[in-house]
């Protein structure tokens, strides 16, 4: 039975940040259709709407994209064709040994979910089990699927970004409906497999490349994540010098001598935040601890007007729209002062840490990924910039963790990836400011990358050849191996990604 659908034509497209506005063809809307006895039945019903959808758009000639949250501030998920909501796609399974394949440890570690199931349903969905999601990015509003496809990386040191959990996708590519995983790494069954009426791809490289795949390769109609015991963070912010200590920690992740709340332990989480326009008092830092969970935790305090512990700093001062430059400097201090203060610390699970599931204003950011020795020297071009030709409504901010095993993951800088975010408010003169910084990067001679998901008009294929090399290959060889058709290679390409390279 197929599952429902709905459409509307000639919609206009806008993201979560105003930051897209993409004339677009066709919406089309996807419900599951209830579940019964047998929840396979209705997953394949599904996966056959969607693969009915992606054959009408080939002999159409028309491109279709998957649409999650719209969360991202790029338009990787913009097309001006047909456009694929996915967000009533929220199932989500537990996993039992008979679905595993042999030898695997433990099926209750593993969370099958539906591509357009909320990383908040994620979180929720756990806690009721006593688990947790690895990693999170600053929100949980996006999608498990959108979130995987742009790189979401979150921010622990010893974890990995969202997409490095991952062990499994159920993949549709118009003509064929793949179940993903590593050949080095099986995790389900052959009868798993059959029951979703998937053919088993298991090969590691396919598997890395399709990974972090910006929808290129076609509609990833499931995921398989490989989650914890829950755990909690205990979380602190405070205010300190950047000065030649602080520096040296964000080239090394040496933290001697910065003043964390446990000198003798690595944080799960570390991020300075510093304000061009006020460093005379100061840069913020915020730490988090993984600690075991117990349940009689003090509760955090609820959302309010202020900074929450995972908010991007682009949330925090997304609702100022209007600047006059000459007022850029003392507005931009006194809301990240007000918005950003100090707390002592806050005991939360990671859903409760990082819990936005909205956005404030039509904010913007950048990220970019660098070699963790070079942070230091990317923020005094990023601030180098604000001097000269300033002042900019943007704030730079420092995140880390390690390298990711996805082929076009962002975080690709051996063994640690430094993330140095630029995030203000969505006008001309940040993305000018964007523009510059990136511009002075490379005549700097500082390598680095741009997150998928987030401004990124400086890319094009040049500079994202430059940018990954040999991984860019692997990853267009995987696309060619799974879409051998060209019309079908067109649908599931994008002005994003023609522009990137990214459907060659």
């Amino acid at each position: 039975m197929p599952a429902r659908i709905t459409t509307r034509d000639n919609i206009v497209f806008v993201n979560k940040h105003l930051t897209v506005q993409q004339p677009t063809a066709r919406l089309f809307e996807v419900w599951n259709n209830p579940v019964g006895a047998d929840h396979f039945a209705t997953l394949r019903d599904t996966a056959a709407s969607l693969q009915g959808i992606a054959a009408q758009a080939r002999q159409a000639g028309v491109r279709a994209r998957g649409l999650g949250g719209a969360w991202s501030i790029s338009d990787v998920a913009a097309t001006e064709g047909w456009l694929i909501n996915t967000n009533a796609m929220r199932w989500t399974f537990d996993m039992t040994a008979a679905t595993c394949a042999p030898g695997y440890p433990d099926p209750a570690r593993l969370l099958f979910a539906q591509g357009g199931t909320q990383i908040a349903v994620c979180n929720q969905y756990l806690a009721a089990r006593g688990r947790s999601l690895r990693a999170s990015g600053a929100s949980n509003g996006q999608t498990i699927a959108g979130a995987i496809a742009t790189g979401t990386h979150g921010s622990g040191i010893a974890t990995g970004a969202i997409h490095d959990a991952v062990v499994g996708l159920h993949l549709l590519t118009g003509t064929a409906s793949l179940w993903v995983e590593r050949q080095s790494q099986p995790v389900v069954s052959d009868a798993f497999i059959a029951a979703l009426g998937a053919t088993p791809l298991r090969n590691d490289a396919a598997f890395e490349a399709i990974l972090v795949g910006l929808g290129a390769f076609g509609l990833v109609n499931a995921v398989l994540i490989e989650t914890d015991p829950i755990y909690l963070l205990e979380a602190q912010r405070w205010r300190r010098p950047l000065d030649a200590t602080l520096r040296n920690a964000l080239n090394t992740l040496d933290f001697t001598g910065v003043g964390l709340p446990y000198p003798n332990e690595r944080p799960w989480h570390f991020e300075m935040v510093a304000n061009p326009h006020d460093l005379q008092n100061g840069v913020w830092i915020t730490t988090l601890y993984r600690r075991p969970y117990r349940p009689d935790y003090p509760r955090m305090p609820p959302p309010g007007n202020g900074y929450a512990p995972g908010e991007d700093a682009l949330s925090a001062i997304g609702g100022v729209t209007n600047w006059l430059p000459q007022t850029i400097r003392p507005l931009m201090t006194q809301l990240m002062n007000s918005l950003y203060q100090p707390y002592p610390p806050r005991w939360g699970t990671l859903g409760e840490q990082f819990r936005a599931t909205t956005t404030r204003g039509a904010s913007t950011g950048m990220a970019f990924g660098l070699p963790i020795a070079r942070a230091s020297q990317a923020m005094d071009v990023a601030l180098a910039v604000q001097r000269q030709s300033g002042p900019y409504p943007s704030v730079v901010a420092f995140r880390y963790l390690p390298v990711s095993r996805g082929t076009m993951a962002f975080t690709r800088f051996a063994p640690m990836t430094a993330i140095m975010d630029l995030d203000g408010v969505n006008s001309a003169l940040t993305r000018t400011y964007y523009d510059r910084v990136c511009q002075a990067m490379a005549a700097a001679g500082i390598p680095f990358t741009l997150h998928w998901g987030k401004h990124n008009t400086f890319l094009n294929a040049q500079r994202v050849r430059t940018m990954y090399g040999g991984a860019l290959d692997s990853f267009l060889a995987v696309r060619r191996q799974l879409l051998p058709d060209p019309g079908m290679q067109r649908v599931f390409s994008s002005p994003f990604l023609d522009r990137c390279g990214l459907s060659a």
